[in-house]
This record gives C-alpha cells, structure tokens and sequence, in this order.
C-alpha cells in the first residue's frame, strides 16, 4: 500500500479522561502507547461533576492542582425526589472514606485538555481528528485521520495494520 507502518504496544481510540488517563499511565510504565481522538482538544462539552474519590486519581496523574484551578469545589451534594419527602444533604467530610472533603465541578472541555495533554506530556503519541473505518472483520483495527496524513499503525503482534 505504500503507507508507513508503525508498530506500537497499544492503541486506544478515544481521547476523554478514560483514554486519557489509561494511556499516560501505561506511557509512564514504558509502554508504547498511540491515543487518537475523533475531535481536537479542548473540545466542546458542558460538564463534569467529579467526586471526592476522583482526587487521588489525579494527585497520581499529577494534575490535581490544575483541575483544583479550573474547577468549582463542592463540599456536598443534595439529593431531591420529591415522591420520597424532603431532600438529602451528603456532605463529602461525613463521607465513610473521610480522606477527602470535598469534589470539583469542571468544564468537561478544559478537563478532557488537562488530561489529553498531560497523557502526551508522559510520551503519548496523538492523533486528533480521526475517525473510524468499519472494517466488518476487525472494526477496532481500522481508523483514518482526515486531518492531511496517513498512516499504519499496529500492534507489534499483529500483522493486519490500522491506518491513520
């Protein structure tokens, strides 16, 4: 076919705080890791309520402060369903895991860029505006960036490259 190919240990398609986040960590192990996305970051989403467990996620990810920066900090969360009486107040320090009091409110877009990002800081390789080609024997195989290049990319096992 004439397209490069490059092998690499894992390719996640999906650039949100779940690829994001399993790509810098297995980045920062030594792993050969290729994330692509279907849009560019900071890309439009509305929301994002985040909750007390979510702080030590990324104190290990090491971008807790910037997230602290963005974010509206919440101390609790209320509960309303008005056929069960009146509504329920969950303060976060009252909580059975007290190592953390409170949760963040962010902006899903900046909060996806934060973490995008910092996976590519650890030695991501991205790939932005690429979308999927239906490949009926191995759809997860296949993919193409429209953003002016191609190129194969597959695993170091496998000898059915994905181009991008």
């Amino acid at each position: 076919m004439g397209v490069p190919v490059s092998p690499r240990d894992v390719f996640v398609p999906g650039g949100g705080p779940a690829g994001s986040t399993i790509t810098g960590l297995l980045a920062e192990r030594g792993w050969d890791v290729v994330i692509a996305d279907k849009e560019r970051h900071p890309r439009l989403h509305i929301g994002e309520s985040l909750l007390p467990s979510n702080l030590l996620l990324l104190d290990r990810l090491g971008v807790r402060e910037q997230v602290d920066r963005i974010g509206l900090i919440k101390y609790g969360a209320e509960f309303t369903s008005p056929p069960h009486g009146p509504p329920v107040t969950l303060e976060f320090r009252n909580a059975c895991d007290k190592v953390f009091s409170h949760a963040c409110e962010v902006r899903r877009s900046v909060f996806d860029h934060i973490l995008f990002t910092n996976s590519i800081a650890r030695g991501v390789r991205a790939f932005k505006c690429v979308y999927y080609l239906n490949n009926r024997t191995h759809p997860w195989r296949s993919f193409k960036a429209w953003c002016g290049h191609r190129r194969a990319i597959r695993h170091r096992q496998d000898e059915s490259p994905a181009y991008a």
